[in-house]
């Protein structure tokens, strides 16, 4: 995983920048202080590299960074982001109406809806989001295949046990050039993907947390369970 070269060698993936563009995009991101998100960004989606794009969009968006909402109004930009620009165009009283009509036409269940109303879904809301959204889709493939008979249930303890979180996401293919996101949702590494959370250090929250999600399904919950126990000290 080294290339070598010297006293130091260089990461593979710099090396790979030399000549590869999708390695070059990456190690730009990488780099530091003097990359272009945005055309990272667009470099990527040129490329095919969805989950790349999204990944690319929450680094833009990570603490008080401002820049985002240049691409707003890009076709590269995906849906299930777009509460960031919101939270971008927050307080210019010109963007509320631009704002108010983008939430309103989201599906009810739609957890972007809370950043701006604050308002939850309710439970029949957020079933109905989880069986249809495209961002939920690697939790219905995990489901499907490892609690069947508990379908519905199972995607609502996988949804809660990643934090009910708007930026559902990072479960797509690493390199859709490669496998494209539909096959790696299905692939055993892919759905593996939706047990990797980290829980809290401490037994006796970790033990909580468990006992939390495996009420909400006992299948995912087992399943759950057994996967931290794999990485138990």
């Amino acid at each position: 995983m080294r290339q070598p070269g010297g006293l130091s060698g260089r990461s593979w993936m710099e090396a790979a920048a030399a000549d590869t563009p999708l390695a070059a995009a990456w190690f730009a991101l990488w780099r530091g202080t003097d990359r272009d998100e945005i055309e990272i960004a667009r470099a990527f989606a040129a490329m095919g590299e969805d989950q790349a794009v999204y990944e690319t969009l929450i680094v833009m968006s990570l603490g008080d960074r401002r820049g985002i909402a240049a691409l707003a109004d890009d076709p590269i930009y995906p849906p299930s982001l777009r509460f960031l620009v919101w939270r971008e165009w927050a307080g210019d009283p010109g963007a509320e109406p631009r704002i108010a009509a983008e939430v309103a036409v989201l599906p009810p269940g739609d957890p972007q809806i809370a950043v701006v109303t604050g308002r939850q879904a309710g439970a029949a809301e957020r079933a109905g989001w989880l069986a249809e959204a495209a961002p939920a889709a690697p939790l219905r493939a995990f489901c499907d295949a490892a609690c069947p008979e508990s379908r519905p249930a199972c995607v609502d303890a996988a949804y809660a046990f990643h934090g009910r979180n708007p930026e559902l996401g990072g479960f797509g293919s690493p390199v859709e050039s490669l496998i494209s996101s539909a096959r790696w949702e299905v692939s055993p590494r892919g759905r593996a993907m939706v047990l990797r959370r980290t829980l809290p250090a401490d037994p006796v929250l970790r033990a909580h947390t468990l006992a939390e999600i495996a009420e909400r399904d006992a299948c995912f919950g087992a399943a759950l369970a057994a996967e931290a126990a794999r990485f138990a000290d």
